[in-house]
C-alpha cells in the first residue's frame, strides 16, 4: 500500500474538553467522525496545562523539552532552528503553502520568524469559528484553529457543571460548521480533517493526572482514514499527524528531542510502529540509613558545608546534621520499607515545622525521594513557608508540591507568582519511588530540576522573583506555612523519605554523587 497523503490539512483544538463530550450531546462531531477514527483516551503530557500541552503538538516534544509554560510563554526563546513549529517544518516542505491561524494560535510557539503564516488573532470562539469558515474558502494547505469554551467554563462554573457542558455544545456546532465550509469550498475529500484536544480537569482545575484530567479526545476524518479506534497517543502526536498527512517526512524519534509519532488508526499503512515507552517501578531492598559521618555515610559524597538540614525519617523526624530542632505536628507516621532505613507519611496525617530555619537570600538546593500516587487530584506540600491553597497561593514565600505526574515551585511576591512545573518523565510508574532534585540558582537565574539524577528541566526566572523568600510564617515539611493545605483544605497524603536542603546551586557532579551515595544503577 503507498502512502497517504492529503492536500489540506484542518486541526480543530478545543482547550480544556478532556473526553467530557462523552457526556453530552455533540451531534455535528458524532456524524464527522462516525465513519472516521477516534479515541477518547488519548493522553495528555503532564502536566495537564494548555501552554505545555499545546507547545507539544506545535514543537513535537515533550514539556520539559520546549520549556514552555502559562507563565513563560511570551518570552521565553526556544531553538527553532533544533526543534522547529509544525509550521516551520510545513513551510519548508511546501514553499507556497498558505498557512492560516485562528484563535488562540500561540504565536510564540509557532516560528521564531516570519514563516509568512496568516495570523487571525480573535477572541471568542464564534469570531474564531467565523474567521475559520471565511478562512476555508481560501482552501489553505494547513489551518490550525483553537477554541476555549469548555477551559473558559471550567475554570469559571467547575468542569462537568452544566456551563461547561454547554460550552461543549456550542463548540461542537462550530466544528460542524468549518467541515460543512470545507465541503462548500469543495475540498472536503482532500482534506484530513482532525479535532483534538489538550486537557480536561477536576472541580475548578487542571493540572494533575487524573482520569479526568489526562483523557483527551483525538479524532481524524478523511477520505482515507479508516473507522475504528486510534491507538496509543499522546498531545505531541499531532505534530506528526499533520506531517505525515501533507506528505512530509516526519522526523525520527529522538528521546529529549522530537518525541511525535504517527499513531496507529489514522492512515491505513501505518500500524504497529509506535513506539510506547513502558514505566518502571523503582524499589528498594531494605537497608539502614548511613550515619551520616561514616564511610558511606552523605557527608562522604556531599561536603558538609553544603547541606544544611537531613531528615531521614528514621522513625523520627530530627535533623541528622543537628543544625536544627524540629516540631512534628499531629502524628507522622514512619514506615519500614524506605530508600534506606523507613519513610514517613506526611499531609493528612502530620507535619513539621523547622524552628528558625530561614532559606536566606542565595542560592539554594534540596532533593527527596517520594512514592508516586496516581490517585493524587491534589498537589500535596512538599515544603513552604506560604499559603499554598491555589487562591492564595501569590503570597509572598516559596513553596512546593508533588502531584501524581508532576512538580511545582512557586515563587510569591505578595499578590504575583511564578510557577514552575515539571512533569515527571513518561518510564516513572505508579507506586514507584522517585528523586526528585530542584536547583535555584539565583546567579545564572535558573530553575533546574533532575528526575532520578538525570537533568531533565531549565526555566528562566524573572529578577524580581529572586527575591522571593523568608516569611513570618514557619518553614514547614509536608504542609503548607499554616498547618491546613494537606489535612484541612484537602486530605492529602505524602510518602517521603530523605528530605536534604543544601545551601547554594548543585551542580550535576553533586547530583551524580547523591546517586552514587545511593546507590542507584
Amino acid at each position: 500500500m503507498g502512502r497517504t497523503v492529503y492536500k489540506h490539512v484542518v486541526v480543530i483544538g478545543i482547550d480544556g474538553m478532556g473526553n467530557y463530550l462523552l457526556q453530552t450531546s455533540t451531534p455535528n462531531i458524532d456524524r464527522i467522525f462516525e465513519n472516521h477514527a477516534k479515541t477518547y483516551h488519548a493522553l495528555s503530557m503532564s502536566p495537564t496545562i494548555s501552554a505545555q500541552n499545546w507547545s507539544s503538538m506545535l514543537l513535537g516534544c515533550s514539556p520539559e523539552v520546549h520549556g514552555f509554560t502559562n507563565s513563560n510563554i511570551r518570552r521565553l526563546r526556544h531553538d527553532y532552528e533544533k526543534l522547529p513549529s509544525v509550521f516551520r517544518r510545513v513551510r519548508k516542505a511546501l514553499p507556497d503553502a498558505h498557512l492560516i491561524a485562528c484563535g488562540m494560535a500561540y504565536e510564540r510557539c509557532m516560528s521564531d520568524d516570519d514563516q509568512n503564516i496568516d495570523f487571525r488573532m480573535v477572541r471568542g470562539d464564534a469570531d474564531v469559528c467565523a474567521e475559520a469558515v471565511s478562512a476555508a474558502a481560501e482552501k489553505p494547505e494547513f489551518m490550525w484553529v483553537l477554541f476555549n469554551n469548555p477551559d473558559k467554563w471550567g475554570h469559571g462554573a467547575g468542569f462537568g457543571s452544566p456551563e461547561y457542558m454547554n460550552g461543549i455544545r456550542e463548540d461542537d456546532e462550530f466544528v460542524g460548521r468549518i467541515y460543512d465550509a470545507y465541503e462548500k469550498a469543495g475540498i472536503i475529500d482532500d482534506t484530513l480533517f482532525v479535532v483534538i484536544t489538550d486537557h480536561g480537569g477536576i472541580r475548578g482545575g487542571h493540572g494533575g493526572y487524573t482520569d479526568e484530567e489526562k483523557y483527551i479526545f483525538l479524532a481524524a476524518a478523511g477520505k482515507y482514514v479508516p473507522r475504528g479506534e486510534i491507538g496509543h497517543a499522546y498531545t505531541r502526536d499531532l505534530h506528526a499527524i499533520v506531517l505525515y498527512g501533507l506528505g512530509i517526512d516526519v522526523p525520527p524519534y529522538e528521546e529529549d528531542a522530537f518525541t511525535s509519532q504517527v499513531p496507529d488508526g489514522i492512515f491505513p499503512e501505518v500500524n504497529g510502529s509506535y513506539y510506547v515507552v513502558q514505566p518502571k517501578v523503582i524499589e528498594f531492598e531494605i537497608r539502614e540509613t548511613p550515619d551520616i559521618n561514616g564511610e558511606k555515610g552523605l557527608y562522604r559524597f556531599i561536603d558538609k558545608d553544603r547541606i544544611r538540614l537531613a531528615m531521614f525519617m528514621d522513625n523520627t523526624v530530627e535533623d541528622a546534621t543537628g543544625n536544627y530542632v524540629m516540631e512534628p505536628h499531629n502524628l507522622v507516621k514512619y514506615y519500614s520499607e524506605g530508600v534506606y532505613g523507613s519513610y514517613g507519611e506526611f499531609g493528612n496525617t502530620g507535619y513539621v515545622t523547622v524552628k528558625d530555619f530561614k532559606i536566606g537570600e542565595g542560592s539554594f538546593s534540596f532533593a527527596f525521594w517520594a512514592k508516586v500516587d496516581r490517585t493524587l487530584d491534589e498537589g500535596v506540600v512538599v515544603f513552604a513557608n506560604k499559603n499554598w491553597f491555589w487562591r492564595d497561593r501569590s503570597d509572598a514565600g516559596i513553596g512546593f508540591s508533588f502531584r501524581a505526574s508532576d512538580t511545582t515551585l512557586s515563587l510569591g511576591l505578595g499578590g504575583e507568582q511564578e510557577e514552575y512545573q515539571g512533569g515527571f518523565p513518561l518510564d516513572v510508574a505508579d507506586k514507584s519511588w522517585i528523586h526528585i532534585a530542584v536547583v535555584v540558582n539565583k546567579e545564572t537565574k535558573k530553575y533546574e530540576l533532575y528526575h532520578n539524577f538525570k537533568f531533565t528541566y531549565t526555566s528562566d526566572i524573572e529578577d524580581k522573583y529572586l527575591v522571593a523568600g523568608d516569611t513570618d510564617l514557619p518553614f514547614t515539611i509536608g504542609n503548607d506555612g499554616l498547618g491546613t493545605f494537606s489535612n484541612e483544605k484537602y486530605e492529602l497524603l505524602l510518602n517521603m523519605d530523605d528530605f536534604i536542603f543544601f545551601n547554594g546551586a548543585l551542580t550535576q557532579e553533586e547530583v551524580s554523587k547523591l546517586a552514587e551515595y545511593y546507590d542507584y544503577k
